[in-house]
């Protein structure tokens, strides 16, 4: 019972720090490679991964925390410490591979994190139950990360560039948006975060086999 209290709060603080980071001078705390090399603001590296465009990108999002963090993670490691190492890794290595490997002058969202979040619950899943539905996931996230790169026009990159337009409401990004490199960030930051998440939940299966 204490377990399943701790996992609630620790949910709601990270769907509060969103909520936060997109309403409260978002442009502070979405991931700008230029105010970390200029204005040393590092912590956007932690922030990028909270702060969204609006209110419709910000809702995607939560809603699929919400089914990742409460429905995937199976019982063997189903701890909100792992919920919260998975997330907290997955977002780390979406805005550093932000960072150093692409060109997008502003990020913020996610998805990164969540499709990390989703890969680290479905290896441990595979290797620690031996549950083939975390090959499905596994293979749907691979599939998903294929279409994002190679038939974009079906992925998130078109479908934002359609539905938001111009109604972005960061300042900062009102001009920057419009930005090819800043439309095309989906697909690397769901690669970034899946790595990651492998790397967790291969780490996950190694704990657990030491018990």
């Amino acid at each position: 019972m204490k377990g399943q209290a701790i996992n609630i709060i620790v949910f709601a603080l990270i769907a509060a720090a969103s909520l936060g980071c997109s309403y409260y001078h978002p442009s502070l705390w979405s991931l700008s490679p230029w105010d970390i090399t200029h204005q040393h603001q590092y912590w956007e590296f932690i922030t990028g991964n909270f702060a969204h465009f609006d209110l419709h990108h910000l809702a995607e999002n939560l809603a699929g925390f919400f089914i990742i963090w409460f429905f995937f993670f199976a019982e063997s490691c189903a701890t909100w410490a792992h919920r919260l190492i998975s997330f907290a890794v997955s977002g780390l290595a979406v805005t550093l591979g932000i960072f150093f490997f692409t060109n997008t002058s502003e990020y913020g969202g996610m998805s990164g994190a969540l499709h990390g979040m989703i890969t680290a619950a479905g290896l441990a899943r595979l290797l620690i139950e031996l549950d083939w539905k975390g090959g499905v996931i596994l293979a749907a996230v691979a599939a998903k990360i294929y279409i994002d790169f190679n038939h974009p026009e079906f992925g998130f990159d078109e479908i934002t560039r359609n539905m938001y337009g111009n109604n972005f409401h960061f300042t900062s990004l009102n001009q920057q948006v419009k930005e090819v490199s800043n439309y095309q960030v989906s697909a690397p930051s769901h690669l970034y975060g899946a790595i990651a998440g492998l790397v967790t939940g291969f780490l996950f299966f190694i704990h657990n086999k030491r018990g």
